[in-house]
């Protein structure tokens, strides 16, 4: 998987592992609306978000690629190797739960602005923006959430040099597990 490629799958897993558990049982579901700097944004939903502690199963699925040159056959090898699915398991402590960090959706060591940002109702929709040396990304998502799960799809257009556009399509679902048993990894070294 290439850089941007990469970027979208750390952002699916990081984004999945927020979002997941967005609102507690009685919370109100007041929302966050916003655009501008990722940092800005991040801010804001960050503030809004109190995920359950424990264990998050995520499973980042690649159900479509599109990458100009590469040959049909490769393209196919990468499509089933991707479409299996990656599943991750992280541990999400009380101290995280409590204070989530910012950077789950700021796109790490890109220059990202969101074009749109909502989160309301057990609904999130969002486009971003990310420059990575000579390469522009647009990533689109959609999703569902409430206090034991999240789904999302997102759409990644990354123009590369040249004037080629590759273009990806990835689900992701990530569910609350109870307590964590000491194999998954820290969501702090995941997602922030």
């Amino acid at each position: 998987m290439g850089g941007a490629s990469k970027a979208l799958a750390i952002a699916a897993l990081a984004g999945g592992l927020a979002l997941a558990g967005c609102h507690r049982q009685g919370q109100p579901s007041g929302g966050v609306s916003a655009s501008g700097s990722a940092a800005s944004v991040a801010a804001v939903a960050a503030a809004q978000i109190h995920p359950r502690p424990g264990r998050w199963e995520t499973t980042v699925t690649v159900t479509h690629i599109d990458m100009p040159g590469m040959p049909a056959e490769m393209a196919a090898a990468m499509q089933q190797h991707m479409g299996r699915g990656v599943t991750a398991a992280h541990c999400l402590t009380r101290a995280e739960a409590d204070k989530p960090a910012a950077g789950m959706f700021t796109g790490r060591g890109n220059d990202c602005t969101y074009d749109k940002f909502t989160m309301a109702g057990g609904r999130i929709d969002a486009v971003m923006h990310c420059s990575a040396g000579a390469s522009q990304m647009q990533m689109t998502m959609t999703g569902t959430y409430d206090d034991s799960h999240f789904t999302g799809s997102m759409h990644n257009a990354t123009s590369m040099p040249g004037g080629r556009t590759m273009q990806e399509d990835v689900t992701t679902s990530s569910r609350w597990a109870g307590a964590c048993n000491g194999s998954e990894a820290s969501a702090g070294g995941a997602g922030g």
